[in-house]
């Protein structure tokens, strides 16, 4: 009876199997399927082709080809190109005729995209005979900023992004997309301003553009030093020399220096080991430098580089605040914003400060505007502009008063520029004159 049983549940499991292996394959038949056939190669490139048995009674939202060096070529990995959208039985073809090295074994397979499920075919293998050259017929623009897009036009691009290798000069790029007759591409942060070629390299062919490309408004770096320069480093530039200090609390690297444009005259600039570098703000009056760090207040002397104690700055209130100083005809102003709001005055001939009406701005907005705050003076005005708050604040030195003005909405903080007594603003790819309404 147990021998009984024991079968009964053998022929049970055998039959259970059996049914499985059979829904199996029943469904396998609800997908595409695809053979790949023999590859034709020439010294124009390599013609494939594929046959489709069945497509599984379901719609496609592509299909293609996908090659590579790989033994087993993907969509994630390998060159791929789309040849249509909905799969029907029976053939189709496509001729790659660029991107191909010669006497290069490739493995090819046709794919097809079933509700984001990727079904691939059988697959081949050939050796490449190569196939023609890229040539470059055009590149628009030709001048243009970094990161903005250049299209280069031609012909025997690689078929996919990866396959086309370009360069700005010596300096490679992103390619954004690509076919055999178009590329577009990220212009890069050039390391000179000097016209350069656009190289495209495909499958070891390279071809230089006809025409020279120019970085628009080039930033250009000069050199590495060692100097490890916070985001709320301090300036002031006398006779031709930049005087910068760092907060020296955020990095042993962080030194103070002077530079006059380039990498080998960068050399630390001793400050007291008192003054709180944190917290620093410069201004000019004349010829003649002050740097405010913490309460410390200091004249600079250019004449061997040394700094003058002078009346300490009265605001005590640093910490929670920003602090922000005007270079005026006469007089600098130094003020802070933020949980407190004060100003004052320096006299550099009595060495004195005077308090002022502050900068009288909502302790609200004081949180965004930390840093979106942009400045300058004209005029005997100082004018304190915030991007967030679509502000600009004019201070007149003649009646101690605070105006607030308007200002166009700007996509990023602002850097304005005086130009012959004229405020320019210049701001992603734009510059803007000044507006009269804002003083």
């Amino acid at each position: 009876m147990q021998n009984f049983i024991k079968l009964s549940i053998f022929i049970i499991l055998i039959l259970h199997f059996f049914s499985r292996c059979s829904d199996a394959e029943l469904d396998t038949q609800d997908f595409p399927f695809m053979i790949m056939e023999d590859v034709t190669v020439s010294t124009n490139g390599a013609a494939l082709r594929a046959t489709v048995t069945t497509t599984g009674g379901q719609t496609t939202s592509s299909y293609g080809f996908v090659y590579g060096n790989n033994i087993v070529p993907t969509l994630e990995s390998d060159e791929s190109f789309e040849v249509g959208k909905v799969l029907t039985a029976g053939t189709f073809s496509r001729l790659v005729t660029s991107g191909l090295s010669s006497e290069t074994e490739y493995y090819v397979r046709p794919y097809a995209i079933v509700d984001g499920l990727v079904i691939y075919g059988t697959e081949r293998f050939f050796i490449s005979l190569g196939s023609p050259a890229p040539d470059i017929t055009g590149i628009s623009p030709t001048s243009a900023e970094a990161g903005a897009t250049v299209e280069i036009t031609g012909r025997n691009f690689a078929l996919s992004k990866k396959g086309n290798l370009v360069k700005f000069g010596s300096i490679s790029t992103t390619v954004d997309s690509a076919t055999s007759v178009k590329l577009y591409v990220k212009v890069p942060l050039l390391e000179t301003s000097e016209p350069v070629n656009i190289t495209v390299e495909t499958a070891r062919s390279r071809v230089n553009s006809p025409d020279q490309f120019t970085l628009k408004s080039a930033w250009l770096p000069i050199g590495v030093s060692n100097v490890d320069i916070r985001s709320n480093a301090t300036s002031i530039v006398l006779n031709g020399t930049a005087y910068v200090i760092n907060d020296t609390e955020m990095s042993s690297s962080a030194f103070s220096f002077t530079f006059d444009g380039t990498p080998e005259s960068i050399e630390r600039f001793v400050i007291s080991e008192t003054a709180n570098q944190s917290f620093s703000t410069a201004f000019q009056i004349g010829n003649r430098g002050y740097i405010v760090m913490g309460d410390q207040f200091f004249e600079l002397n250019p004449n061997g580089n040394t700094l003058v104690r002078k009346a300490d700055f009265p605001g005590k209130e640093l910490q929670g605040n920003t602090l922000y100083s005007l270079s005026l005809e006469a007089t600098g102003i130094v003020g802070f914003y933020g949980n407190s709001q004060r100003s004052w005055s320096y006299d550099p001939t009595n060495d004195r400060w005077t308090e002022l009406n502050a900068l009288p701005l909502a302790l609200a907005e004081a949180g965004n505007a930390a840093n979106s705050y942009f400045r300058f003076t004209i005029d005997g005005r100082g004018f304190m502009g915030f991007r967030d708050e679509l502000s600009l604040w004019e201070y007149n030195p003649v009646n101690d008063s605070w105006t607030q003005k308007s200002i166009p909405e700007f996509p990023i903080t602002p850097a304005p520029m005086i130009i012959n007594n004229q405020v320019f603003v210049g701001y992603t790819e734009s510059i803007i004159s000044e507006i009269p309404t804002w003083y």
